[in-house]
């Protein structure tokens, strides 16, 4: 075991690729390497759909096989997310990217990349900028970090790349260096953690299927068209001195983010001034994902303005509904705006779907709303799991 610097074991360049998100083609000599389309990658290869034409060449930002490369970021939690190049299609390195190659017999390329991935916080310290956070090659290059023998890091990768996907997620939970210390870590998170996300994966399917269920059956029923609004009651229930926040960016197609909930301290958010009643939907008003969800109880946080909440006594058929084509076309085509497009009460009350069938309802949503409950907390349950095994 050796301590260098990254400096003394890696080449860096910072990306000059002049090329834009409009410049991005299917096809072409080059991967376009852009900031925008590899911040979430963690491997990159002749299978990336994003290219440029040789017009955008630039000798200092061309990079080969068997490189690492580092992002800036617009939050303090993604800055330093790296990369791994393994294509045999040269790439053009965007400005925000800086690539580092490792030096032959001091560090293997792969394991660099394993080493920067795990230490990845080590990179917030030097982070730069209010909006976009950047890094300098002339602060990274002091970071330290300690270094096993070539021989070593071969054992180590030969491991991890087996089940380098399970790596690259927890990798913060595994030490590297040395393999016995890597196959352990990798043996916990196998045994402890990989049971919890089977169980969330098949929540997840059993989710879908009912919501495809439900979307089906609105979508058989045969009726003439009603008003939505007539069907409906709509909520104004305030702020009721709740201490936490769910804004519109925390909820999805019958799924809530728990990592967006936002703690209300002494000044509470203007728009938080939304409390759903007992048995009610919320849907956002803004165009875009389809942001629904379905409360059996009232729950304990307040939510976002940017939400309608109102109560049917059609759950299953309005829950159908909300997840067709038939509410997305029509809310697409009443949206109004020029920043950010949305429905307003008005547009609202323009809105039809197919009249409901008169039946008592098995309020099968409410099975989605306790199954969305368990994952909840398996999710938790992992995070602290996690935390416990962070090395």
């Amino acid at each position: 075991m050796a301590i260098y610097k990254l400096g003394e074991i890696s080449i860096m360049c910072r990306g000059g690729g002049k090329f834009q998100k409009k410049d991005l083609k299917k096809t072409g000599e080059f991967l376009a390497l852009h900031y925008g389309k590899t911040y979430k990658c963690e491997l990159v290869d002749e299978s990336f759909p994003h290219k440029v034409d040789k017009k955008f060449y630039h000798e200092k930002s061309v990079i080969n096989q068997s490189t690492v490369l580092v992002s800036t970021s617009e939050t303090i939690k993604d800055l330093g997310h790296s990369y791994f190049i393994n294509s045999s299609i040269y790439g053009i390195l965007g400005g925000e990217q800086i690539s580092i190659k490792g030096i032959e017999n001091f560090i293997i390329d792969k394991f660099l990349f394993y080493l920067i991935k795990k230490n990845k916080n080590k990179f917030h310290k030097y982070a730069t900028g209010l909006k976009v956070f950047r890094i300098k090659i002339v602060d990274i290059r002091e970071i330290i970090f300690n270094v096993p023998s070539l021989e070593e890091q071969q054992n180590i990768i030969d491991i991890i790349e087996p089940i380098e996907s399970l790596f690259l997620k927890f990798s913060q939970c595994v030490r590297i260096d040395t393999f016995d210390n890597t196959k352990k870590d990798l043996k916990n998170i196998i045994d402890i953690i990989e049971p919890i996300e089977k169980i969330e994966s098949y929540i997840i399917k059993i989710i879908n299927l009912i919501k495809n269920y439900l979307v089906s059956y609105y979508n058989s029923i045969n009726t003439e068209e009603v008003f939505f609004y007539d069907i409906i009651t709509l909520q104004n229930n305030k702020w009721n001195e709740q201490s936490e926040y769910i804004a519109t960016n925390a909820i999805g197609e019958f799924s809530i983010d728990l990592n967006k909930i936002i703690d209300i301290n002494s000044i509470k958010p203007s728009r938080a001034d939304v409390s759903p009643a007992n048995n009610s939907f919320i849907i956002s008003k803004l165009l875009g994902e389809n942001k629904v969800f379905y409360f059996s109880k009232a729950p304990e946080e307040v939510f976002s303005t940017g939400f309608f909440n109102f109560q049917t006594l059609y759950n299953d058929q309005i829950a159908g509904f909300l997840m067709s084509k038939h509410f997305k076309e029509q809310k697409e085509k009443l949206s109004s705006g020029t920043t950010m497009q949305a429905i307003n009460l008005s547009n609202l009350k323009l809105i039809k779907m197919k009249k409901p069938l008169q039946y008592n309802e098995q309020n099968i949503v409410d099975k989605i709303e306790k199954l969305i409950s368990i994952k909840n907390k398996l999710n938790l349950l992992k995070e602290r799991l996690i935390k416990l095994l962070i090395k």
